[in-house]
Parts: structure tokens; C-alpha cells; sequence
């Protein structure tokens, strides 16, 4: 029977195969244009899709693994997004490759849902390894997706054969999902529900708090609240540059196809790769994101950052265009460490699991959701070839300025003896009869 290593190794090819259609879509843009016969806007609506259709049954796929077996809704996931694929293939019409992808972010949804739990269930000591290596699929896949169909559009084949290549691997580890034994897949139960483990005491009386009381109590933590709007205003402009930048260089600065393939390429693995390294050693380096001084420096690198993507608009050299990009690219990589430790760190410990999906539900909303549509309208709307550019870049400034409130905050936490430390002091203060364990025998 094969170990719970053995199947990590898998489920991390699996978590980079879903994710090629990411990078297949961005490096075909040319020859979407041409194929469903479409504009700026509709390719931006078209990027936004799949996002929605993750952000619309994020609500419901965790409920999915509480009811059925697990291996069955991961299956089911798998094989429908694979028809979404062929759907999206098979069509010349915008309208069905609209449903297409939006179905095909749907589907994704309960892959999404299932690694992270499963891993937190079967990693013992080597979770937090596992994570990491499983965060890292997504930007592989992207990766090997757009290399694979930068080479078939470059040799003359259609993009359609990009997806086929995907959609037969995917397959093929349907296979082997099926030869898995159940209960090696079972996460019923492993779902965290905080209503289930939290009880509001009055007097004798026990109250399971419902999902809007616990988010209200979420929103109290402020740093909780920056630190998810900052993540989603990087996954804006992260997203505008992964969807929009082989389209930026070859149509308004007129670079050859190959030439960007290959930049495009070199900038999206080593970028966010090593920023996310270095934005992890200097986390340690201060003492984690337990730290006060984590918001600071977590501030630091994200204005370095943004104030390299203002210029980029107004660089019409590939290589200026091109070194600019990375310097956005490493210091988003960056934060990410700092900014996920500040998301849980800011909350009490049984609420951190349903506040990392409230902020994942926040990310894909504010951040996937709408980069696409809004550089494609914008672009559109104004003829002005570097307006969707513009937008995306400029959106960015909108982090230093939340993380420069929180570090405001921080620094008044500090200074009136509360600690600092991101907010959690504020929200145990404000909800300490959610925390207190009853003499009656109530489970916290």
C-alpha cells in the first residue's frame, strides 16, 4: 500500500495539472482573440470567469465533503472540470466559453477545498512542508502550462491541443484516484466548523453562534481586516500581470512573441519563488509574524514594490519593462509570508481555520475576480491602449496605504500596553465569553 508520502507526491503532480489552464489561457491570448472573435473586455470577462465560479461554490464545497464520501466528491470534482475543458475546446462561441470557464472554476473548487484539509490530516510533522510544497504546485502549473502552449502556438499548432495535453493527464490521474482505497481520502469531519467547537454562554444557557455572529467577531480583529484587503489588492495586480502581460508586450510594445515567451517565463518562476524565500527569512529573522515589528517590514517591501509597478506604465523598453516587473513580482512574493502569518496571527486559534477561508472567499473576490474583467473594460472603455496597465499598477498603491493604518494601529496597541502583537488582544478582549469554559462543562 503506498505511504502518506507517496500519495502527497501525487496529489502535489495533481495540484499542478489542474492549475495549467491558468497558463495556458494568458500565453493563447493572440489566438483567442481570433478564434471567438473578441476584444480587450471580452478576454478580461473571460480570465474573471473561472475565478467566479471558485468564489461562488467556495461558499458550499466544504459542505460537500461533510455529506458525501470523500472520494467521491473529488472524483466527481476532476471529471466535471475535465468537461468544462472540452466544452471550453470544442466551442467557437464567447457565450459557452464563458460557461465553460466559469464551470470549470466551480469544479476546481472542491481540489482546492480537499488538499490543504487532507494534508493537514495525514502530514504529522511535515504539514507545514507539505503546505509550502503544495502552494508551489499552483505557480508550477501556471508555469509549465504557459511553456507548453507558448511552444505549441509558437510551432503552428492550435491552442486547443494545450488544453488536450491537460485534460489527458488529468485523466490519467482520475485512474489512479480510483485505485485509492476510501478511507486513505476521507476528510468527513475533518472540515473545520468553529460553531461546532465554540459556545456562547448566558447564565445556564449554551447558543451555537451562527456564521454572521463569528464573522462579526472576525471583523473585530482590524489587522485581520488590512491584512486581507492588502492580500487582495497583490492578487489584483499579480493577477492583471499573469493574465495581461504576454498581450501588453506583443500589442503595445511591440515585442516579438518568442521574445515574451521567454521573459514571461524567466519573470513568473524565479520572481515570486525567490521572494517568497527571502520574505520568509526575514520573518524569522524578526521573530515571526507573532512579531510587532512583522507589519513594519511586511509595509517595507510591499511600498518597495509598488512603487516599482507606478513606473511601469511608462517604460516602453522590454528589458526596463521587463526588470521592473520582476523587482513587483519578488517584493509581492515577498509579503506573502508576512501577510498570511498576520491574517491568522491576528485571530484566536480556534477561529483561524474559518478565518483563513473567509480571507481565501475575500481574496478571490476582490483580488482573482476582478483584475481580468476591469484591465480588459478599462482598456476598452478609454481606447487607450495602457489604461488597463495603468489601473493595474496604480491599484496597488491601495496596500502601503492599508498597511500603513495598520502599522498606525500597531504602533497605539504598543504604546498603551496592549501588546501590539496583530490584533489578537483586541478580539479576545471584545469576545472573551465566547472563549470562557463554562463550570457547567462547556467545550471550548
Amino acid at each position: 500500500m503506498a505511504s502518506d508520502l507517496t500519495l502527497f507526491v501525487f496529489m502535489h503532480l495533481l495540484n499542478m495539472l489542474i492549475n495549467m489552464d491558468h497558463g495556458i489561457v494568458p500565453a493563447a491570448t493572440v489566438s483567442l482573440r481570433k478564434t471567438f472573435d473578441i476584444g480587450e473586455q471580452e478576454l478580461g470577462m473571460l480570465g474573471s470567469a473561472v475565478f467566479l465560479g471558485i468564489v461562488v461554490m467556495g461558499v458550499f464545497a466544504g459542505r460537500a465533503y461533510q455529506l458525501v464520501t470523500s472520494k467521491w466528491v473529488l472524483l466527481g470534482g476532476l471529471l466535471l472540470m475535465q468537461a468544462s475543458l472540452v466544452l471550453f475546446v470544442a466551442t467557437d462561441i464567447f457565450a459557452l466559453a464563458m460557461l465553460a470557464r466559469f464551470l470549470a472554476g466551480v469544479f476546481q473548487v472542491f481540489e482546492l477545498v480537499f488538499f490543504p484539509v487532507w494534508i493537514d490530516l495525514r502530514g504529522g510533522p511535515n504539514k507545514t512542508l507539505w503546505l509550502t510544497c503544495l502552494q508551489v504546485g499552483i505557480p508550477l502549473g501556471i508555469f509549465v502550462g504557459y511553456g507548453m502552449t507558448s511552444f505549441i502556438v509558437g510551432v503552428g499548432w492550435a491552442w486547443q491541443w494545450a488544453f488536450a495535453v491537460q485534460i489527458t493527464l488529468v485523466l490519467a490521474c482520475i485512474l489512479v484516484v480510483l485505485a485509492i482505497p476510501r478511507h486513505r481520502l476521507n476528510i468527513r469531519g475533518a472540515i473545520f466548523d468553529p460553531a461546532a467547537r465554540m459556545r456562547v454562554v448566558e447564565g445556564r444557557r449554551q447558543k451555537r453562534p451562527g456564521y454572521f455572529y463569528l464573522l462579526r467577531v472576525l471583523f473585530r480583529s482590524r489587522i485581520y481586516v488590512l491584512a486581507s484587503l492588502t492580500f487582495s489588492v497583490l492578487l489584483f495586480v499579480s493577477t492583471g500581470i499573469q493574465f495581461w502581460l504576454t498581450d501588453y508586450f506583443i500589442n503595445v510594445l511591440h515585442v516579438p512573441q518568442t521574445t515574451v515567451n521567454v521573459g514571461y517565463v524567466t519573470i513568473s518562476i524565479t520572481a515570486p519563488t525567490i521572494g517568497t524565500v527571502f520574505g520568509g527569512f526575514i520573518m524569522h529573522q524578526i521573530g515571526g509574524y507573532d512579531s510587532p515589528l512583522c507589519i513594519y517590514f511586511v509595509n517595507i517591501l510591499c511600498s518597495i514594490g509598488m512603487l516599482s509597478a507606478c513606473v511601469i506604465p511608462f517604460v516602453d523598453h522590454f528589458i526596463y519593462a521587463s526588470l521592473l516587473l520582476w523587482i513587483v513580482l519578488f517584493f509581492g512574493g515577498s509579503m506573502v509570508p508576512g501577510l498570511t502569518g498576520l491574517i491568522l496571527g491576528s485571530v484566536r486559534q480556534e477561529l483561524r481555520s474559518f478565518a483563513n477561508s473567509n480571507a481565501e472567499t475575500l481574496k478571490n473576490l476582490l483580488g482573482y475576480f476582478p483584475s481580468p474583467f476591469l484591465y480588459g473594460f478599462i482598456t476598452s472603455a478609454t481606447k487607450w491602449d495602457r489604461a488597463g496597465i495603468t489601473l493595474n499598477m496604480y491599484w496597488g498603491m491601495l496596500a502601503p496605504l492599508l498597511l500603513s493604518i495598520g502599522c498606525v494601529l500597531t504602533f497605539f496597541d504598543l504604546k498603551g500596553g496592549e501588546g501590539g502583537a496583530v490584533g489578537e488582544q483586541i478580539v479576545e478582549k471584545k469576545v472573551v465569553r465566547v472563549r470562557r469554559m463554562s463550570v457547567e462543562g462547556v467545550e471550548e
